[in-house]
């Protein structure tokens, strides 16, 4: 069936965190966002319709721009929509995967192996998900293989570029409390880079405030250096 237009209550539309792509789950970017109400709260209107599944009203692509009505707008805002026929999920969310990465937010990395990740844990063919993210399959299996840990309780999520490392390190074995932490939360910069920061920052005496957190903090981190000097052997 050809795409239909309609102009609905944008809060009959459903934003379903599932067809969303991005590693940051429920979370939309706050610049984007305060762009898309500013056209609006200057009187214009979006460049392109929100595109929604036809059966569920699920928001495939304009989930900024369903955020940014009802904040500028309020609850009785209306807004024209595309409706969309899918035949099933996995076609909703390859489809949210494209839009995504022609957008003016393109996907990272971290976002294609998350959307990745989530793909296979639905059992949905490589070639699929290379075909949704614009990639070859090799490419999109070696990103995926090179930023991703496996957690204690078995499951595979994305990384940043700065536990890249840690990915190699831990080659498909499961990560410990702390490696699971600090892949969960590491982000873009590597290590050495704050290890600079801080070590510069320390012989600049007085850069710092030197209260007891900060005294708790560098003793523990004095205790982790004799740790992992002891262990490897420049």
């Amino acid at each position: 069936m050809a795409d239909r237009k309609k102009t609905v209550k944008v809060l009959e539309l459903v934003l379903d965190w599932k067809l969303w792509p991005r590693h940051e789950a429920s979370k939309l970017d706050s610049t984007n966002l305060a762009k898309l109400r500013q056209i609006l709260q200057d009187g214009k209107a979006f460049n392109s319709p929100i595109v929604v599944d036809a059966t569920s009203l699920r928001v495939i692509d304009g989930f900024h721009r369903t955020r940014a009505l009802l904040d500028v707008l309020g609850d009785d805002a209306e807004t024209e929509v595309v409706l969309r026929e899918y035949k099933d999920e996995v076609t909703m969310r390859m489809e949210a995967a494209r839009f995504a990465n022609n957008g003016s937010l393109q996907l990272t990395p971290k976002d294609r192996v998350h959307f990745a990740l989530g793909m296979r844990r639905d059992h949905v063919p490589w070639p699929l998900i290379a075909d949704a993210l614009d990639m070859d399959v090799e490419r999109i299996r070696k990103l995926t293989d090179g930023r991703s840990i496996t957690t204690q309780d078995g499951t595979r999520i994305a990384v940043s570029a700065g536990a890249a490392t840690l990915a190699e390190h831990l080659k498909g074995k499961k990560a410990d409390t702390a490696q699971e932490h600090w892949g969960r939360t590491g982000n873009g910069n590597l290590p050495l880079m704050h290890a600079r920061m801080l070590l510069n920052a320390l012989r600049a005496y007085g850069a710092m405030e030197y209260d007891a957190q900060t005294m708790e903090v560098l003793t523990d981190l004095v205790a982790a250096i004799k740790e992992v000097l002891a262990k490897v052997k420049v």
